[in-house]
């Protein structure tokens, strides 16, 4: 028998691996070519292959947004941005280092580089660079030494010296809005809380990120976040003008970016704790001589709660607790006003209390048409889902039409009562005193049905132990709780309102969070300790039995948990989406056009809207039937969220009618998005129909707007479209 010759084998082996990795990179490259072809036109990437190299610029000390390391590489969030978009494109990107942001811009305008990664658009700068839409945005504040006073209104300190960094664009804004400011220019963001503690200036201007990441990174005890700006930092990819290409390639790989891939970069350089506490703390409402006279001769203001309604709020040993129990001291705190509380029994005791005037506030109430006539109320400060609990056994509930007969415990006084014996007279109300009674009557199944909040219903399964119950289904409220305010108290409801303007989403998401997660106490029962004692013997004597027992409890428990937290997400998701194209529902689009207004009149930040309607789409219906007008739906669907960027909100507005809510985009952006959606959509062939198109009006908010001056101007200008032959873009901008 010959032996084997074990180096020959040994190379060929070797040569077989080497092939085989070959194949693997050729694969490989070929998949990630064809996407970056995808992406990018011929004439994009012949552009990216005669340039080879495309000069970065940054700022170079601008945490976490953006620096250079001691080492002298690119660091920070547009670092990751970049190595992101280089992937995408395929383009080598190459860092050109500079000494300040004041170099970084004498280096664009001289043209020693091609980008700069992060610079807020300016009249100024547009003479030598094109800009992409904005992509990251944070609102600027007032940093200054922790002795000094929460400045509430600049217009009265501007006797005083603010440092800013040298060639900023917040510079052009102060200077517009604040013509007698005195302005101390500075190289970076050290030498300015040098400045700070030495008295050479009183605030210093910087993104609350920026102030936010070095306080906490360098620990600057003295330091805080002493003042609010109408300014944000939203910024743009910026790139030399001389190449317009350049500036194309840029906003295609922006709007590439998908929206988990910006999330993680903005979790990864992003906290705020530091910064958001520190204007937490220090921010107060500015009152009228009239609503300071109120509170002088008010100095104490009585507020009834519901006092058994968690994690929402209750009464526990005497103090009010859970979510508006920590929201309500800082609405108290920012308005100046000591709250004392009433005590009580039930919520309806609560609200008889109310109308006997016996407190001056309701601390977490939904506005009703009952409660209108003895109650002012201030704006939404928190919303969630109103829902159905059943036993495991019920199916899922999409409508309550579906209900109509079956009995449902509801508590008195509550508002989803009111409005379910408003609209669905057929259901059979069981009124009880509190959930608690109406979830044992589910789970002994006396009542088919209980209706509930849908934070409370998962708390309340697990504190009771009624692991056969589960969330079956979404009812159509949306419990807004306000601040309710005694309706001859114009005063009081002035000054609540304005305190409760001032919460921020993250503050009151935090709270909510924290009481998502937490277990509570109720007060202690002390004839319940004693009937413990008395069984202690015979819980020694069956431990054995027990502790199997409780390992099988626990095991259920776990899985039903998991399972209620399954369908909480999935309500969650199904009450802000169009069942038919799961792209965002009118309910959610109406939240976020409320949330871009309020931004933009805070921070005076663009925002723009484009409604679209399928042209002659009653007609598909009519010849192809109702099926073939359902798929085109969804094929439309489909390219409105390939084709948009990740910054963009879209939604079905109803029937063949979508709109999508730019925010940071100007009117000029916004109408060559809807032009390039236009084209995208009239090159689609749709199954079983063919080509169709569609047409597009485009309008931005205006000073002034409110929402429904934007949705008139929007809706006027697609009229004009579908009446100017459709297939067409129309803008309004007044």
């Amino acid at each position: 028998m010959l032996a084997p010759d074990l180096s020959n084998m040994s190379f060929t082996l070797r040569t077989i691996a080497a092939l085989f990795s070959v194949f693997i990179y050729t694969c490989t490259s070929a998949s990630e070519n064809s996407k970056v072809t995808d992406l990018l036109t011929e004439q994009q990437l012949e552009y990216i292959s005669k340039k080879g190299v495309i000069k970065v610029c940054i700022d170079p000390k601008w945490m976490p947004y953006e620096a250079i390391s001691d080492e002298g590489k690119h660091i920070g969030m547009s670092a990751d941005y970049f190595d992101l978009l280089s992937t995408k494109t395929g383009a080598t990107f190459q860092l050109h280092p500079t000494q300040s942001w004041k170099d970084t811009l004498a280096s664009a305008k001289n043209r020693q580089c091609d980008v700069i990664a992060m610079a807020r658009a300016t009249d100024e700068r547009k003479a030598y660079l094109d800009f992409t839409s904005p992509y990251v945005s944070f609102p600027y504040v007032i940093a200054t030494t922790t002795d000094k006073q929460f400045i509430n209104d600049l217009d009265d300190n501007l006797d005083k010296s603010y440092g800013v960094i040298n060639g900023y664009a917040v510079i052009d804004y102060l200077k517009s809005r604040y013509p007698d400011i005195k302005l101390v220019t500075l190289d970076n963001f050290d030498e300015g809380i040098k400045k700070l503690r030495t008295g050479e200036i009183f605030g210093y201007f910087d993104s609350l990120v920026t102030i936010g990441y070095y306080t906490s990174q360098k620990g600057l005890l003295d330091i805080k976040v002493g003042g609010e700006t109408n300014f944000s930092s939203a910024v743009s990819v910026a790139t030399r003008n001389d190449e317009p290409i350049l500036q194309s390639i840029m906003q295609d790989a922006l709007d590439s970016v998908e929206p988990e891939e910006a999330r993680d970069i903005r979790n990864k350089w992003v906290n705020l704790n530091y910064a958001q506490q520190k204007a937490i703390e220090q921010k107060k409402v500015t009152l009228t001589d009239q609503e300071r006279k109120f509170l002088k001769n008010n100095a104490n203001i009585t507020m009834c709660v519901d006092p058994d309604w968690m994690p929402y709020e209750a009464i526990i040993d005497g103090r009010h607790t859970g979510i508006g129990g920590n929201l309500l001291p800082i609405i108290a705190e920012r308005a100046g006003v000591k709250l004392t509380l009433i005590e009580s029994a039930s919520w309806s005791q609560s609200l008889e209390l109310f109308q006997a005037k016996e407190c001056d506030v309701l601390s977490m109430v939904n506005q009703t048409p009952e409660r209108d006539l003895f109650m002012d109320y201030t704006r939404p400060y928190f919303q969630g889902h109103i829902v159905f609990v059943a036993d495991n056994t019920y199916p899922y509930i999409a409508d309550p039409s579906e209900i109509l007969g079956k009995q449902v415990a509801v508590v008195k006084g509550y508002s989803v009562t009111e409005f379910l014996k408003r609209d669905y007279q057929n259901i059979e109300l069981i009124e009880v005193e509190n959930y608690d009674t109406a979830f044992k009557m589910v789970a002994s199944g006396e009542v088919d049905l209980a209706a509930d909040y849908l934070i409370s219903s998962g708390d309340r399964i697990q504190r009771l132990g009624l692991y056969n119950l589960k969330i079956a289904g979404n009812t159509p409220y949306i419990n807004k709780l306000r601040v309710g305010i005694q309706k001859d108290q114009n005063e009081l409801f002035s000054i609540f309102d304005k305190a409760v303007s001032t919460l921020q989403p993250q503050e009151v998401n935090a709270v909510i969070n924290k009481w998502r997660t937490v277990r509570y106490q109720q007060a202690f029962n002390y004839t319940l300790l004693w009937q413990v004692l008395a069984a202690a013997l015979i819980i020694i004597l069956a431990s054995l039995f027990w502790n199997w027992r409780l390992s099988a409890q626990k095991r259920n428990t776990q899985a039903a948990l998991d399972e209620l937290a399954k369908v909480q997400q999935k309500l969650e998701q199904l009450a802000v989406t169009d069942k038919l194209t799961q792209l965002f529902n009118r309910m959610k689009l109406d939240q976020v056009l409320q949330q871009e207004l309020d931004r933009a009149v805070r921070y005076q930040t663009p925002f723009s809207l484009i409604l679209i309607d399928i042209d002659h789409f009653k007609s598909i219906n009519d010849e192809y039937g109702h099926q073939a007008g359902d798929s085109v739906l969804m094929s439309f669907a489909d390219i409105l969220m390939k084709s948009s960027r990740i910054t963009d909100t879209i939604g079905r507005w109803g029937g063949e009618e979508f709109l999508i809510i730019c925010s940071e985009t100007t009117l000029e952006q916004a109408q060559q998005h809807a032009e390039k959606l236009r084209q995208k959509v009239a090159e689609k062939d749709f199954i079983h129909v063919g080509p169709r198109t569609a047409s597009f009006g485009v309008t931005s908010y205006q000073q002034n707007d409110s929402l429904n001056d934007l949705m008139v101007r929007v809706d006027e200008a697609l009229y004009s479209a579908k009446h100017q032959g459709r297939n067409s873009v129309v803008v309004k901008g007044q």
